[in-house]
């Protein structure tokens, strides 16, 4: 009887822990999403440029295994921020996973071409038909300049503008990197 008592006060300690790890993880999650969506052109320009990064990621809590991503395509820190300031609080808003470059990605230029033009990755969640996330971000910088003269990425199709999109899964799960 005193080992199914122990047993019991466990699994109720265990289920406490348990809510408030959800609950703080939650707190955290949007805690972080409310400053990034704060965060003011000088702030988003110094952490694009005075880091040792290639991008600024930004995560959210959704699945995104079925591997499509848009890909935008930009040549300059001024292209990332513009791209963040669009289209951040449309992605955090509906749990939307994606990453900025910074001057390094820009910088790989001589190395790695088509990486070095990346200037926003968006990770479509799993659920989420592509062509419709396609055309929201589409709509949302419908007058964006900063893909022109930059060729279509390896493996990558155009959607309109400066979106490209591809699915870098196979039927069973495994990544497929882009060809180069």
């Amino acid at each position: 009887m005193a080992f199914y008592t122990v047993l019991s006060s466990f699994f109720t300690f265990f289920c406490i822990f348990i809510w408030w790890l959800i609950q703080n993880t939650v707190y955290l999650y949007h805690t972080k999403t409310e400053k990034q969506r704060d965060m003011n052109t000088e702030t988003l320009n110094r952490r694009l440029t005075k880091t040792s990064r290639y991008d600024m990621n930004v995560h959210a809590p959704t699945n995104t295994d079925n591997g499509y991503k848009i890909s935008i395509q930009g040549k300059t820190v001024a292209d990332s921020i513009f791209l963040y300031e669009r289209l951040s609080s449309y992605l955090m808003s509906n749990d939307i996973p994606f990453k900025v470059a910074t001057i390094n990605r820009f910088s790989l230029r001589n190395t790695n071409k088509e990486q070095s033009f990346k200037a926003m990755t968006i990770y479509c969640p799993n659920g989420m038909d592509i062509m419709s996330l396609c055309e929201d971000v589409y709509s949302l910088i419908i007058d964006y300049k900063g893909w022109q003269d930059i060729k279509t990425p390896t493996s990558y199709e155009h959607y309109a503008g400066g979106l490209f999109f591809r699915n870098d899964r196979t039927e069973s799960g495994k990544y497929i990197p882009a060809q180069q």
